[in-house]
């Protein structure tokens, strides 16, 4: 993994991989950038469109862009000129399932509801093994973003590896997600790095409410993602133990102010509108 700053490079790349903690992590890039300089996959919203329209757009349009993000593969780096990277958020691959499902069986959003048919995710065991069907970031979703591509289990972990080691500057931890952010504050020469949680889903179901012959299922299917969880874990321990003192020192500082911003956030609609509009969460 390239040990440069965020200075080195012309442009990066956030990978936001699904119920990783990206959408938390997007409110700090939003005030880490100017609006012109962000590029994102989505279909509404300021510099935004699908993949393909990017991809369309003049090569000086492009250059532009300084942060490229969302729910895109590895290869993105191709449509840019100059120094470029990526960096993203990894998270234990069946807490990131269980999530994932709980995600879809909570929210009215149609999409998610949608997703998948209902019989067909009854139970988490369910889920498992039909979610590959409709959605590419189900089992070993993490490894099949970072690579690119599907492959057999073995070269799908050794492609993401190879990509991580070759066009990553960071890769942190949703577990160790203000360990993670404060280390990017320091690759990226960022300012702010508060944050309020975003999309938190309700738990119904955790990993001691499933059998164990659903988390079998889990593991058996997904062996290149925690596979590739435990390489990026020992990498990013290595990393906070070369910057112990930077995490400490900052660490404390980072939690209070998050305790606060949260307080204001959750007081009432119209401070917190108020709030929105100031900070820019």
């Amino acid at each position: 993994m390239s040990k440069a700053t965020g200075s080195s490079y012309d442009h990066v790349i956030f990978f936001h991989m699904l119920k990783t903690g990206g959408n938390t992590l997007k409110t700090i890039i939003s005030r880490n950038y100017k609006p012109e300089e962000v590029f994102q996959i989505t279909k509404k919203g300021f510099q935004t469109g699908p993949v393909d329209y990017f991809k369309s757009l003049p090569s000086e349009q492009r250059n532009k862009i300084k942060l490229f993000r969302g729910h895109q593969h590895f290869g993105m780096h191709e449509y840019f000129d100059g120094e470029t990277a990526y960096f993203s958020l990894v998270r234990e691959p069946i807490s990131r399932l269980i999530s994932f499902y709980n995600h879809i069986n909570s929210l009215p959003n149609p999409y998610f509801r949608d997703l998948i048919p209902q019989e067909e995710r009854a139970t988490f065991g369910d889920f498992v093994k039909n979610i590959d069907k409709y959605h590419d970031q189900g089992n070993n979703g993490q490894s099949k973003v970072i690579a690119g591509e599907n492959l057999p289990h073995e070269q799908l972990l050794e492609k993401a590896k190879s990509n991580i080691e070759k066009h990553f500057l960071f890769l942190g931890l949703t577990e160790n997600f203000d360990e993670s952010v404060i280390l990017l504050k320091k690759k990226l020469n960022w300012g702010g790095i508060h944050y309020i949680k975003k999309k938190v889903s309700k738990k119904k179901v955790t990993k001691a409410s499933i059998t164990e012959e659903e988390l079998k299922l889990a593991r058996s299917l997904n062996q290149a993602d925690i596979q590739l969880y435990e390489y990026a874990k020992e990498q990013f321990q290595q990393l906070v133990v070369e910057n112990q003192d930077l995490i400490d020192r900052e660490i404390g500082k980072l939690r209070r102010m998050n305790r606060r911003y949260q307080q204001f956030y959750e007081i009432g609609s119209p401070i917190k509108q108020w709030f929105k509009r100031t900070f820019n969460t």
